[in-house]
Order: structure tokens, then sequence, then C-alpha cells
């Protein structure tokens, strides 16, 4: 993938090398990703090259939570344009995302969902509907407790 645009190193560590779950890329990535806040139509580019190998059947399924910690740090450490473009976004991302993980990693992207309600950076609707997928789990799951303790 490319983007005509400064910030295209950001685009080839996200898509193709962020691999293990280094703070220290993750950081340096939204520190350049802070120089594009204040543009929407940046902010929406840069997201993208984020949200394209997140939602992209090819990318491994364990590389998607830090991809997931990249956009943490974009809404926590960046904000900006970035806010509104994810508020959008992430409860058509997020359920993919969530079937896609193992339990392990189910579990560490909802706590970084979790974390979103903490910080408030959305409202109290967008952050439920974001994680819809994890309300449905445990729904299922309280159903097979249930069954299991009928028999």
């Amino acid at each position: 993938m490319s983007i005509n645009m400064p910030g295209d190193g950001f685009i080839f560590v996200a898509g193709n090398n962020l691999i293990f779950q280094d703070k220290l890329k993750i950081n340096s990535l939204s520190m350049v990703a802070e120089d594009f806040s204040a543009s929407a139509k940046m902010a929406k580019a840069l997201y993208e090259t984020i949200r394209t190998p997140l939602l992209s059947p090819s990318v491994p399924k364990e590389n998607k939570l830090p991809l997931v910690y990249v956009i943490d740090s974009l809404l926590k450490n960046v904000r900006g344009k970035f806010i509104p473009i994810i508020a959008a976004d992430a409860k058509t991302w997020m359920p993919v995302v969530f079937e896609q993980m193992s339990e392990e990693h189910r579990a560490k992207l909802r706590r970084v969902w979790d974390t979103w309600r903490v910080s408030r950076l959305f409202s109290e609707q967008n952050w439920e509907d974001m994680g819809i997928c994890f309300v449905e789990a445990d729904g299922a799951a309280e159903a097979e407790r249930s069954e299991a303790e009928a028999r």
C-alpha cells in the first residue's frame, strides 16, 4: 500500500512490520502521527493504513492485537482528529477482529476497550456499540453455564 505523503514510513511499519507488541515502536508511530493529528484528511489516511491490515484476512491473527495497540495509542496519546474517525469506525472492525483472535488476545482486546470507557474517549453509547461483541460473548458464555448447571 502506498500513499504519497510524508507519513509513508508509518504505513510500512504499521502495515508490514509491526508484529510484536513493541511499546517503543508504537510510541514512535504515535509521535509521527502527532504531526498529522490536526488534519482530518491526513489522520484518516494514517488510520486507514492501520485499519486495512487489521481487517485483512491475509494478515496473521497474531498481528492484529499490536495494530489495536497502535489505535489505542493514537486515541490516548495523539487524540486530535483520530478520536472522531475511530469513534465512527471501531464498531465495524472490533467484532471482526474479536472473531479472529485467540481467547488470550480477546481478553487483551477487551482490556483496551475497557480503558476507552475509563478514559472517556467516546460517548457511552458509542463505546457500547463498539463492544457489542463482548456483550454477545458474555451472553453466550452465561447461557452455556446455565445450560451446564441445568444438566
